[in-house]
């Protein structure tokens, strides 16, 4: 067990979840570009299916993050790709790019019964692994959908420096990641703002808003889905954080 210095969040061994996989160790050399709980790994060299099993509160609402961080901890440079399922069920394909630019994967799901199964299975050759699993309770009047589970595109804020925002400067952990755009200008505030809501904006994410870098045009948010045919969900947030003169309107 250990804090995370960045964060102030405590991380405890996942040896009592699961009982298979090898424990690893990223290496050295990528360390220093990741928090703490990144640089250990468990590896599933045996098995098509490997899983971790929680007890946890039947129709409560959960975020649960998987990070997936190569850093050739085998040697072989060799990335993976494998499946990343919720019980039966497929939630993702987790494909790395490259030894650091690995993947996250975050899903937002409501239990239908008291316990929660996060399994890894194998699809080809190479051999599943994970460097951090990640689940925290929600408000369940929040990211309420009609069906399933949500899947996470983005999640991001309009800020003017490259630095992701999350607990505990958030305090459900969500990570806000800046959207960049040479297309738009950020506005920011020194000012207390109201987020008084179930959403729970954190601070350093409302003090900071997007306009159009050119007045007569549209604010433009630019996405891509992997599923074209996919049912999506947007969740915006507004907050007025000039104070117009009495010639301006929002």
């Amino acid at each position: 067990m250990y804090v995370e210095k960045t964060t102030n969040i405590t991380y405890t061994s996942d040896a009592k979840y699961i009982e298979s996989g090898v424990a690893g160790k990223i290496k050295a050399a990528y360390q220093t570009l990741l928090q703490q709980q990144i640089w250990s790994l468990r590896s599933f060299p045996e098995g098509q299916r490997n899983c971790y099993n929680f007890n946890m509160t039947a129709k409560r609402k959960y975020l649960i993050r998987g990070v997936f961080i190569y850093g050739n901890y085998d040697g072989l440079n060799q990335l993976p790709n494998f499946e990343l399922h919720i019980g039966p069920n497929n939630w993702s394909s987790v494909v790395n790019l490259g030894a650091t630019n690995g993947s996250l994967h975050e899903l937002i799901h409501v239990l239908t019964q008291d316990r929660l199964q996060v399994c890894l299975v194998k699809t080809g050759e190479t051999t599943p692994f994970i460097n951090s699993l990640e689940i925290r309770p929600l408000d369940n009047d929040t990211y309420v959908m009609q069906s399933g589970s949500l899947i996470m595109v983005g999640r991001f804020y309009f800020s003017p420096t490259p630095t992701f925002v999350r607990y505990d400067e958030d305090t459900d952990d969500r990570i806000w990641v800046p959207y960049l755009d040479k297309k738009n200008s950020v506005l920011t505030t020194d000012e207390s703002v109201d987020t008084r809501n179930k959403y729970n904006v954190p601070q350093a994410v409302a003090k900071t808003a997007g306009v159009p870098a050119n007045v007569r045009q549209p604010l433009t948010i630019d996405l891509s889905l992997d599923e074209k045919n996919a049912h999506s969900y947007i969740y915006m947030h507004f907050a007025e954080i000039k104070n117009l003169t009495d010639n301006e309107t929002r």
